[in-house]
């Protein structure tokens, strides 16, 4: 019996190690597993029941982020062919957008007015958060906004809510069926204005290209 349960530890610390190197291997990295996975591979002997409650955790992780990346996937398409792009980044250049998601990162897609942008972020449940957002360039920009441009985002923002719909009938297509755990309307909530520091320098070099136009216009 003791050489039985010897064979069978040897056995199953083979397959966590594999489980291991699965996880390693996908960006959605789950730190309270591999730490599971750890305490039983230190274990003298395992039993059957305790390797196959960690199996049955780690068949429910890959499958969920399977699931994850074919969405992600689909969304990015299909956002493309509704005329959305990933906004460039020089950390992210070789990376897909559940790559970028699944670490954390907070992604931004272009639209067809620069000033707008599609926010995206992957949450802790593995469900997407996605907003329509605006750049600025400095806080003052946000606290001065006048009722004129709020009218005009509201309107941009009425677009996107349409776009959206679009998407989600694309991604159904697809046997993709989008759940919304909440949605507001940019009738009843103002859009997020996010501050981009780099957006001052960019005007600043835009306003000196139109001073040298107008001078040599003079």
């Amino acid at each position: 019996a003791l050489k039985r349960m010897y064979l069978w530890t040897t056995v199953y610390k083979n397959e966590l190690s594999l489980f291991l190197s699965k996880i390693s291997s996908i960006n959605t990295f789950n730190a309270d597993l591999v730490k599971k996975i750890n305490a039983l591979i230190s274990q003298k002997h395992i039993v059957k029941s305790e390797f196959k409650k960690v199996q049955q955790e780690f068949q429910l992780y890959i499958k969920t982020s399977n699931e994850r990346n074919e969405l992600s996937i689909k969304l990015q398409e299909n956002l493309k062919y509704l005329g959305y792009t990933v906004s460039s980044n020089t950390h992210s250049n070789n990376m897909t957008l559940y790559q970028q998601l699944s670490q954390g990162e907070i992604v931004y897609l272009d639209t067809d007015i620069e000033a707008y942008k599609i926010m995206v972020k992957l949450n802790k449940d593995m469900g997407f958060s996605i907003r329509f957002t605006k750049m600025v360039a400095t806080q003052h920009e946000v606290d001065n906004i006048s009722s004129y441009q709020r009218q005009k985002d509201q309107e941009n923002a009425k677009k996107w809510c349409n776009n959206y719909d679009k998407l989600c009938q694309l991604l159904k297509q697809h046997n993709i069926n989008v759940h919304d755990k909440l949605r507001q309307e940019p009738e009843t909530v103002d859009i997020a204005y996010m501050i981009n520091e780099n957006l001052v320098a960019k005007k600043s070099e835009t306003e000196k290209a139109e001073q040298y136009l107008r001078k040599i216009n003079e």
